[in-house]
């Protein structure tokens, strides 16, 4: 028997998978289904493996002739990265139990029932490596004495990009245009009178931070292609993690919690872009204060790494082990509703690729979950 790590490894013989074909092409019914769903649609055997699919989802494939995907399981068919690193295959390693599909599958031949989860993948695709959003519905049916799955498939992905903009990007803008409104406003009063330098400095600043929003968010909605021009400057970490708890205080998530700074007696200073760095840090802050729990204590501060320095947050709750490991991939989350599944996405991305620093994590019950970030010193 081959091991697993979720669900059965086994599959049915080459026999059993053409007698179950024959059934599903004597059925009209189900022809009829395949033939008029227009989303994305499978047909599995008991044994996760494929039996038919439907003409769109075979053409998102990139496949010709649906004999070439007879016997596979789905994420084999979708190239999931995952789906070759144990002998059993796809459904079978331990990404597998963090998997909406294969949980949706696995709950509905199981219950005898219909169950719906939304799947976030990594596919390979024209060689490289794909970020995207599946709502999946699993529906058991029998026929004869065989037992199938119809697995309905809708790509969210644009819907999920566009949720995270307005759940982020439209929260933050506007947070940034009132500031700038005030700004305008205070100057404008001063009738016709210079704008004092303080004024000044806050439009610019505000300004400023508009731009870098909108270049952030194509970023963030487009994947890949744009780029973000980090503007460094040296900062005081100090300074830099006195403003950025300051700020965080007053998030509603922070109510009953408290956020501790945990400073070495000497500065340091750091040559980065400051606005995203304050996004990576706020990010792992925000995270932090929702996995804590009234009364919790949440940390931050930054320790000397050699000929760098690594900012961190602490707090004392756990990430569960098969959680660890989609921490920082796309479009997962452990929480309900759209636009999830970007804060420790963008945190990897921001930090590592635009600030070139080492965006990391460890976990365990004992010692709680810190995040991090190692920057060179300057």
């Amino acid at each position: 028997m081959i091991a697993t790590k979720f669900a059965p490894a086994d599959r049915a013989a080459r026999e059993e998978i053409e007698r179950q074909l024959e059934t599903i092409c004597s059925h009209p019914a189900l022809q009829g289904v395949m033939a008029l769903t227009s989303g994305l649609l499978m047909i599995l055997n008991g044994h996760r493996q494929i039996l038919g699919l439907n003409t769109r989802l075979l053409d998102s494939l990139g496949f010709e002739r649906v004999e070439e995907l007879i016997g596979l399981r789905p994420g084999e068919a979708m190239n999931c990265v995952h789906s070759n690193e144990e002998p059993g295959g796809c459904g079978t390693t331990v990404y597998c139990r963090t998997c909406g599909a294969a949980i949706a599958i696995v709950t509905a031949l199981a219950e005898k029932e219909p169950a719906e989860r939304k799947c976030a993948a990594e596919v390979k695709r024209d060689g490289r490596v794909v970020q995207l959003s599946f709502r999946v519905s699993a529906v058991p049916i029998r026929v004869d004495h065989y037992s199938f799955i119809l697995l309905f498939m809708q790509d969210i992905t644009n819907e999920e990009k566009w949720a995270s903009m307005e759940r982020v990007f439209l929260h933050d803008l506007s947070n940034i245009l009132t500031s700038l409104q005030g700004a305008v406003e205070l100057a404008s009063a001063g009738g016709g009178k210079a704008c004092d330098q303080r004024l000044m400095e806050v439009i610019k600043d505000s300004t400023y931070r508009i731009l870098e929003e909108v270049a952030l968010q194509r970023l963030l909605v487009k994947g890949t292609g744009d780029k973000l021009h980090a503007l460094k400057h040296t900062v005081s970490l100090i300074n830099f993690l006195k403003s950025v708890r300051k700020l965080s205080v007053t998030h509603p998530m922070a109510r009953g919690k408290s956020v501790e700074l945990r400073l070495p007696s000497g500065d340091i200073q750091v040559f980065t872009d400051p606005c995203l760095l304050q996004r990576v840090i706020g990010n792992m802050l925000l995270n932090a204060l929702e996995a804590s729990e009234p009364g919790d204590e949440v940390r931050l501060g930054f320790n000397a790494e050699g000929r760098g320095v690594s900012i961190f947050v602490w707090n004392r709750q756990a990430i569960p082990g098969d959680v660890q490991l989609r921490v920082f991939q796309r479009f997962f989350s452990t929480k309900e509703g759209q636009g999830r599944g970007l804060g420790t996405y963008s945190m990897k991305l921001l930090g590592e690729e635009f600030l070139g620093g080492k965006v990391a994590f460890r976990s365990s019950t004992r010692e709680g979950t810190t995040f991090s970030i190692e920057l060179p010193c300057g």
